[in-house]
C-alpha cells in the first residue's frame, strides 16, 4: 500500500511539474507585445457621449480598447503600446459616421460638443468640423503620458510626422498656414539622417514629400488690385491652394539646419510668378529642365533635385507631356533672366511658351 502511494504522490508531482513546465514555457514564449488583460470600464459612465453616440454592436470593442487606454500603465513594452495604437486606427473608422451624426445634432450645444471632444481626445481621436457640420474623425495624439517612454527615437519620430501630417489636413483653408508642415519636413529629416535604414522612412514617405512640395512648389499669382502666394502646381484656387509667403520665411528663419533651408531662400528670391488680366493668364514662360514620361517620375526627380540642394521645384502637366520646371512666368524676358541660371544647374535647360488651354491644373 505505502509503495502505491508513493508511485502515486510521485506521479502526481510529476505532472505538477510538468504543468509548472508548461506554465513557465508558456510565459516565455508567450507574445510580449499582446495587449494585457485589464479590468473593463464601463462605457456610458466613463465616456457617456459616445456611448451614446454608438450603436450597442460597437460598444464592446470600443470598451475593450478604452479599458486598455485608461490602463496605460499596464503597458509594459514598445510592441504593446504600437498594438494600442493599431487598434485605435482600425477603431476611429468605424465610429466616424455615429460620432459626426452626433455632433450635427449638437452642432448648437456647446456643452454637449466639448464634452465628446474630450471623450475623443482621451481616446486618440479628434473631431474635425468644417463650414458648422463635422467633416470626421481624424487621429490625434494618445497617451500624453510616460508610456510614451516606451517608444524607441525612430518610432517616436516616425508617430510625431504622422500626426504633424494629419494636423496639417485640418481646416478649410489647410495650406494657409504651413507649420505643421515645416514640423513634417523636420522631423523626416531627423528620421532620415540618424535612422537610414529604418523601416518607417518609407511609410512616412508620402508626408514628407508633401510637405516638401508645399514648402517649395510656391509662385504667386499677381493682377491689378492684388498678390497672392499659392503652393502646388499651377492652380489658383485660393481655398486648395491658397498660402502666405511668410510661411517660406519662418521656415528660413526656424529652420535653418534644414537642408532644404537654402533652396527655399533661392526659391524666394527669384519666386515663379504668373499676372493675369480680365481675360486669366494669357501666357506661361516655363524654364525646364526636363521633360518625363509620367508624374510618378517627375515627382521623384524633383525630390532628387531638392535634396541635392538644387532649386528645381516645380512639375507642369499639359495634356500629353510632363515638365520639370526650374521657374515659370507670364513675362519671357524674367523666364530668358531664369534660364541662366537654371543652365549652371542643368546646361539643357530651355523656356517653353506652354499653351493654358492645354495645361492640366488641378492638383
Amino acid at each position: 500500500m505505502k509503495k502505491a502511494i508513493i508511485i502515486a504522490s510521485a506521479t502526481l508531482l510529476t505532472l505538477v511539474i510538468a504543468a509548472a513546465g508548461f506554465w513557465v514555457y508558456q510565459q516565455k514564449t508567450a507574445d510580449p507585445n499582446q495587449l494585457p488583460a485589464v479590468e473593463q470600464i464601463a462605457l456610458n459612465k466613463k465616456f457617456p457621449l459616445l456611448a451614446k453616440a454608438l450603436p450597442q454592436t460597437l460598444h464592446t470593442q470600443v470598451t475593450s480598447f478604452a479599458s486598455i487606454v485608461l490602463h496605460a500603465d499596464s503597458l509594459k513594452t514598445e510592441g504593446q503600446l504600437l498594438n494600442l495604437l493599431k487598434m485605435r486606427d482600425e477603431i476611429a473608422p468605424l465610429v466616424d459616421s455615429n460620432v459626426c451624426a452626433f455632433v450635427d445634432a449638437n452642432i448648437n450645444k456647446s456643452k454637449n460638443l466639448e464634452r465628446i471632444e474630450k471623450e475623443m481626445n482621451t481616446l486618440g481621436m479628434q473631431i474635425e468640423v468644417m463650414e458648422g457640420s463635422c467633416a470626421g474623425v481624424k487621429k490625434s495624439q494618445l497617451l500624453k503620458t510616460r508610456s510614451l517612454a516606451l517608444l524607441s527615437e525612430p518610432v517616436r519620430l516616425a508617430l510625431d510626422l504622422e500626426q504633424e501630417h494629419i494636423n496639417s489636413l485640418l481646416g478649410e483653408y489647410h495650406l494657409q498656414d504651413l507649420t505643421e508642415k515645416m514640423k513634417v519636413l523636420t522631423l523626416g529629416e531627423q528620421l532620415r539622417s540618424k535612422y537610414p535604414e529604418s523601416p518607417y522612412i518609407a511609410s512616412t514617405k508620402v508626408a514628407f514629400e508633401e510637405a516638401l512640395n508645399a514648402l517649395t512648389d510656391v509662385h504667386l499669382s499677381k493682377d491689378d488690385n492684388s498678390e497672392t502666394a499659392f503652393t502646388g502646381n499651377v492652380n489658383d484656387d485660393i481655398y486648395s491652394n491658397g498660402t502666405e509667403l511668410s510661411n517660406y520665411t519662418t521656415f528660413i528663419k526656424k529652420y535653418p539646419q534644414s537642408r532644404y533651408a537654402k533652396v527655399v531662400k533661392s526659391i524666394l528670391l527669384n519666386i515663379s510668378t504668373l499676372e493675369s488680366n480680365e481675360s486669366g493668364i494669357e501666357h506661361l514662360y516655363a524654364v525646364v529642365t526636363d521633360e518625363v514620361a509620367n508624374e510618378g517620375d517627375a515627382s521623384q526627380l524633383v525630390v532628387n533635385y531638392l535634396q541635392s540642394g538644387k532649386d528645381i521645384p516645380h512639375i507642369l502637366r499639359t495634356q500629353s507631356k510632363t515638365y520639370i520646371a526650374y521657374r515659370y512666368y507670364s513675362d519671357k524676358e524674367k523666364a530668358e533672366a531664369a534660364l541662366q541660371r537654371a543652365q549652371k544647374m542643368k546646361p539643357s535647360a530651355k523656356v517653353v511658351e506652354i499653351d493654358m488651354t492645354k495645361l492640366l491644373r488641378e492638383n
